[in-house]
């Protein structure tokens, strides 16, 4: 460890995970510096995968009031609560939001039918304000592409769908089947845009 910190330093250089280090022990080390602690009203998001210095920087940041979002059923990578560690006492503190506004009854049913399954697990009830269609699973005997497109004429000819409303979600823009997938797009007629480019902007 020693010999890998000297590294840095005698190259001067860092990573993410050292830079939070160094800047922890630097507010640890200097309460009294007011300059670094601009910020009255801190608003986190995604918070379950945070990790604890990364909380603890963020507290130490904030002179005022940390207000914080997340959802341990969408944890990526944290295994445990990072929030004791990082000096956070949430007791008496947190509220469970029980309505989703984003999706439909049907597709917070079809989620949480994922995150049971297999394992005695209890998920938090939680209610949409609206109904909606049932999700569609399409098991696939032949082509994927050939299905792909079949299913994209449906929703844009027969359903009216607005293409900026549908997205394709692949392993890698860059492997065999997406590389003929777009090709099948382009013969197609099927205008796309690749959401990796760097030309990408939601706008458009």
């Amino acid at each position: 460890y020693e010999s890998y910190i000297n590294q840095f330093e005698e190259k001067e250089i860092v990573n993410f995970p050292y830079l939070r280090f160094k800047l922890h022990r630097y507010l640890k080390e200097n309460s009294n510096d007011k300059d670094i602690r601009d910020v009255q009203y801190m608003f986190i998001d995604e918070v379950q995968d945070m990790t604890p210095v990364s909380l603890s920087l963020l507290k130490e940041l904030t002179t005022g009031i940390v207000i914080m979002a997340g959802d341990d059923n969408q944890k990526i990578f944290a295994s445990s609560s990072p929030y004791a560690r990082a000096g956070i006492d949430l007791r008496g503190k947190s509220f469970l939001l029980n309505e989703n506004f984003r999706n439909t009854n049907q597709i917070l049913n079809f989620a949480n039918n994922f995150l049971t399954r297999g394992e005695k697990r209890e998920v938090t009830s939680i209610d949409s304000f609206r109904d909606g269609p049932l999700p569609e699973v399409n098991l696939v005997k032949g082509s994927i592409t050939e299905s792909v497109i079949n299913q994209l004429n449906i929703y844009i000819d027969d359903l009216g769908y607005e293409k900026h409303n549908i997205a394709i979600v692949v392993n890698s823009i860059y492997d065999s089947p997406t590389k003929k997938l777009l090709k099948s797009l382009d013969s197609n007629g099927i205008e796309y845009i690749d959401a990796t480019s760097d030309q990408f902007d939601f706008t458009n």
